[in-house]
């Protein structure tokens, strides 16, 4: 015979689950794991011996319960809750006494010898039915002893709203009603009602047990956690979660709300009898009703109901889940408290609107609307003076403190020495002078190259920096656009020179350029020498050009000045030596001195972002050296320095005092300008670099005004200055710069000049949306946008200008301008009519007979209508005939007829005249 599961087993014995079987099985010390795990036909044989006769005593007992129920109904009436609650009696006295009697049974069978396994198995299976007995009739006393105390209750109701009918005391007594209610009460309600939970009668069932019975009852039965009580109509228990002030009843029979002066008294603790209601109109003392159930909301705990538990609660008295109310009355703060709780905002002397509202913790929005509604229009970026900033914090009811500057960063961090070192340094020299006067061939010449040819148009368009070795000593030549528009990068170059040299064509003499060059290095006082270039031409006139340089105040060596004048030519290289040795006795008399050892200080001649290394920047080493891997913070940007590429983009390993070179391994591109500093470490490079921005921004928030809604009125009402925006990318930032200044120059009274954005590098889908977004232009310089980039500009609708050459630029921007001027109107006359009858025709008006005495009339013609000279009418025509046919024009000796739009006062011998309107642009500004 194969083996038998669990469940088969179960249900050959009658049981509808298999847990309690699989339970005694445990016990029993089976190792079963599931209701599928086999049992072999001796198990079977033995579980059968032991738990079979159980089974049968529980079917009886559960034959028993049926019969006294379907008794219990017949009878029914009142005297059905009193028979269940007998019944329930007999059932738990019988079950008590089945106990008893298992307990002697164990008691015998231990003595006879029996192992202790089989006699908890068979304590198990006992313990198991007298558990479903005890609750079947625990339910039938519960619902039997609600049903009792409800009668009870409706009785009590009725002689209590008797007695108050007959009494009708006045409202002075309704006052004190409660209370005298409570005297009243029977004395048989008086007494507490006690019943035996679930809870505590398994409690002590277990206490009543043996100790190898109570282990094996905690391992299969462990103590149920407290939980509320559940009303015997089904609804969910009510929850109470708003502490101790009210507490609120069970699903009851009462109305489900008081009024608002009984809501203290009216609520009682309500349990699983139908007594848990709130309190009525006619019974408002709704405690006695929550009383009656047999289990309260203090966590299963059983309450008493007695007098005390139904006067009126004047004070907080309220009991809440599980015991007495959690909520306590808070303190008052003292002024003094107050004021320290207050929140205090520091505020610095300058901060924008979005960090002063995430100061405050509020939306940058409910800042701005505030200052709107006092007239202040801002935005979230602008910044805030100290004094307008603290009123804000004031409005919010705030404190507000000056914020105290932190212990800033050494910014400066090497700083200059008065004696820089004892070695000689290499002089840097600036070559200045007007726009094809020969500065880059006359360094092409020296280096003997040929850069010139692989400028655009053969102008330098860039600050170039180049070292060249003659002999035993080397200089270092620093050129400059020679175009006006690169006064900035000029100015630049002035002040990192220790030499200028001033370039002048023999040919054309002294020109603007020269002079702007000339004024620069006076403001630099760098000394500085006389290159009179192109002497070699036919037409080179050397004293002019000397006449020229006195009238400016600079008198060269051969009429008796201080200024060195040395004559070449760059095409023949005709007095370069003598140029050379000029510039090595120049720089003598400077004793120009440098500390080799020292960290690197520099200074950024050009930046640019090339496509391939990223951001790149030519240094000029001022003193110290500059190795490969130092880290250095050049203004905002910082990194270490990954590549180190001399004037021939050669690679080298470092460079020395007066020596310039490219760096690469930035992390951004730099200014023109800015200042080059080896620091120790990446995290101080990092300190810095966060440090110099901030300072940056701060510097941005303070010039970017407010503007007042006044203001703002004002300027959109003149509406008399048009805007061209412009949008410039370039591949080096000081074209980025010279462009900027040359276009913002170009600015007038009636159209102004706009940069919305400038950098470095390729142009980018950003910039064409930003250009769209502005309205704007987007020039660009030595830069090609993308296919993708060009697409989206066409999309867009985004003009793209691409310039080699800057005055190419600047001259095509002008002219745009140019045409956003005012138009001239320029009238042109075409000719004259006489009237010589005129006629009134119906529905028509007026009509002219006229004769075209010079020149012609045409339909869509302008006329003035001239009586003895006088202007009399100035309009349209309305029609134009010959004989009965409609006319574009009549010419001169024809007769025709007109009628005139909105007039009709035409006389005999009015002269009309025809003109024509024309705008024609301006060709200047």
């Amino acid at each position: 015979m194969g083996k038998v599961r669990v469940y088969e087993l179960a249900r050959e014995l009658g049981m509808e689950d298999s847990k309690p079987l699989m339970r005694i099985l445990r016990d029993m010390g089976y190792k079963v794991k599931t209701a599928s795990s086999g049992l072999s036909p001796d198990a079977v044989r033995k579980i059968r011996e032991v738990v079979a006769p159980h089974i049968e005593q529980a079917r009886r007992d559960a034959e028993q319960k049926q019969k006294a129920e379907e008794a219990a109904k017949e009878k029914g009436g009142e005297e059905a809750p009193k028979v269940k609650v007998r019944r329930a009696v007999r059932i738990v006295n019988r079950a008590s006494e089945a106990q008893k009697q298992a307990l002697m049974d164990r008691q015998a069978r231990i003595a006879a010898g029996e192992t202790p396994v089989r006699t908890a198995a068979e304590a198990m299976e006992v313990a198991e039915e007298k558990r479903r007995v005890e609750e079947a009739a625990r339910r039938e006393a519960e619902e039997a002893a609600a049903l009792e105390a409800a009668e009870k209750e409706r009785v009590e109701a009725e002689e209590r709203a008797k007695a108050e009918a007959e009494a009708e005391p006045v409202p002075a007594e309704v006052e004190e009603q409660p209370a005298v209610r409570a005297e009243t009460v029977s004395p048989e309600a008086e007494e507490p009602t006690v019943t035996e939970t679930k809870e505590e009668a398994e409690a002590r069932r277990r206490r009543e047990l043996p100790p190898d019975q109570l282990i094996a009852a905690q391992y299969r039965d462990p103590a149920p956690a407290p939980a509320p009580a559940r009303p015997s109509n089904g609804a969910p228990p009510a929850r109470n979660d708003r502490g101790g002030d009210r507490p609120r009843g069970g699903g009851g029979s009462g109305p489900s709300s008081a009024p608002p002066g009984d809501r203290d008294a009216g609520r009682g603790r309500g349990g699983p009898g139908s007594g848990g209601g709130s309190g009525s109109d006619d019974d408002r003392d709704g405690a006695k009703k929550g009383g009656a159930g047999a289990k309260g909301r203090g966590g299963g705990r059983t309450r008493e109901i007695t007098q005390k538990s139904r006067a009126p609660r004047r004070h907080n008295t309220s009991f809440s889940r599980g015991g007495l109310s959690k909520r306590r009355k808070k303190r008052k703060k003292t002024p003094e408290e107050r004021a320290e709780s207050i929140k205090t905002v520091e505020v610095p002397e300058i901060i924008s609107l979005a960090d002063l509202a995430d100061k405050l913790e509020v939306p940058a929005s409910d800042v701005i609307k505030y200052l709107l509604k006092q007239g202040q229009m801002v935005t979230k970026n602008q910044g805030l003076e100290y004094d307008d900033a603290a009123n804000i914090v004031k409005a919010y009811g705030f404190k507000v403190k000056e914020s105290e500057d932190d212990e800033e960063l050494d910014l400066d961090l090497l700083e200059e020495e008065e004696d820089p070192g004892d070695e000689s340094r290499p002089p840097v020299v600036t070559v200045l002078g007007h726009v094809d006067h020969g500065k880059t061939s006359l360094l092409d010449a020296i280096r003997k190259t040929k850069v010139t040819e692989g400028e655009a148009g053969g102008i330098t368009q860039s600050i170039g920096a180049y070292n060249v070795t003659l002999g035993k000593k080397s200089i270092t030549f620093i050129d400059t656009p020679g175009h006006e528009a690169f006064t900035a990068m000029r100015a630049r170059g002035a002040q990192v020179t220790d030499v200028a040299i001033l370039v002048v064509a023999a040919d054309d003499g002294v020109m603007p350029q020269t002079i702007e060059a000339i004024n620069h290095v006076r403001a630099a006082e760098v000394p500085f020498i006389i290159a009179m270039n192109k002497i070699d031409k036919s037409d080179a006139n050397p004293d002019r050009l000397m006449q020229q340089l006195a009238e400016h105040n600079i008198v060269v060596e051969d009429w008796g000045g201080e200024v060195p004048c040395v004559k070449v030519s760059a095409l023949k290289g005709d007095g370069l030596d003598e140029l050379m040795e000029m510039i090595n006795l120049v720089a003598e008399m400077q004793e120009l001195k440098a500390d080799s050892t020292r960290q690197a200080r520099g200074i950024i001649i050009e930046a640019g972002l090339d496509k391939g290394l990223g951001p790149v920047a030519t240094v000029l080493v001022q003193n110290g050296t500059l190795n490969q891997g130092d880290m250095v913070v050049v203004g905002d940007a910082y990194g270490r320095v990954r590549v180190l590429l001399d004037d021939k983009r050669q690679p080298t390993k470092e460079a020395g005092p007066s020596i310039p070179v490219s760096i690469v391994g930035l992390s951004d591109v730099p200014d023109s300008g800015d200042t080059l500093e080896v620091v120790d470490d990446e995290k101080m490079a990092r300190q810095v670099s966060e440090a110099r921005t901030e300072k940056s921004r701060k510097e941005r928030i303070k010039g970017s005004g407010r503007t007042t809604l006044e203001e703002l009125f004002s300027q959109v009402k003149k509406g008399e200055q048009k805007e061209l925006r412009i949008l410039i990318k370039g591949d080096t930032q000081g074209s980025v710069e010279a462009i900027s200044g040359s276009l913002l120059k170009l600015t007038t009274d009636e159209v102004k000049v706009d940069i919305v954005h400038g950098a470095v590098g390729a142009i980018s889908e950003s910039d064409i949306m930003l250009a769209s977004a502005s309205d704007a232009i987007i020039i660009g310089f030595n830069v090609r946008p993308a296919t993708a980039v060009k697409r989206m500009a066409d999309q867009e609708d985004v003009e793209l200008r691409l310039y080699k050459v800057i005055y190419h630029a600047i001259e095509d921007v002008e002219k745009a301008m140019t045409g956003l001027l005012a138009p001239d109107i320029k009238e042109v006359e075409l000719g004259k009519t006489e009237v010589r009858e005129v006629f009134r025709i119906s529905k028509v008006g007026q009509v002219a007979g006229c004769y075209v005495v010079e020149g012609k009339i045409t339909r869509d013609s302008q006329i003035r209508v001239v009586r003895d000279g006088i202007l009399v009418h100035e309009g349209k025509l309305s029609g134009l005939r010959r004989f009965k046919d409609d006319v574009k024009e009549v010419a001169e000796g024809y007769e025709c007829g007109i009628s005139i739009a909105n007039f009709n006062d035409i006389q005999e011998r009015d002269i009309i005249e025809s003109f024509r309107e024309e705008s024609v642009a301006r060709e200047s500004l």
